[in-house]
């Protein structure tokens, strides 16, 4: 009998890292008494070779730098629209003011020279 040497292909590997050995021997055992080869049993499984992991752990990692930039530029946006406030607000925001704020006199005067503006243009006198 002529024995044929077969050359080893790495793309047909299957690298798998189970959560234990006990893990291991189960799956051994699965392949042994279904006569397949663990690889084949592994790839019909729901169990992911680790460079799927790598890859899905970079990704990720990618998404959430990503995620952190956009957060930063939505925090600067928000400090500014507060300053913008602040400055526009100025007075009201200060809990501890004391004195008189700024406003604008003419609601004031208004009830005090005693006609009201009605729509149509006519005015009443009040008593």
């Amino acid at each position: 009998m002529v024995d044929v040497l077969v050359k080893l292909d790495r793309a047909r590997y299957v690298y798998l890292y189970l959560p234990s050995a006990e893990d291991k021997k189960r799956w051994e055992n699965l392949a042994t008494e279904a006569g397949e080869p663990l690889s084949n049993l592994a790839e019909e499984s729901e169990i992911k070779p680790r460079r799927e992991f790598v890859k899905q752990h970079g990704s990720l990692r990618d998404e959430i730098r990503e995620f952190q930039e956009e957060l930063k530029l939505k925090e600067i946006v928000l400090d500014e629209y507060d300053n913008e406030l602040k400055n526009q607000s100025g007075d009201f925001l200060e809990d501890d003011f004391e004195g008189a704020r700024k406003y604008s006199r003419e609601p004031i005067e208004i009830p005090k020279c005693g006609d009201l503006v009605i729509e149509g243009g006519s005015s009443r006198s009040s008593i």
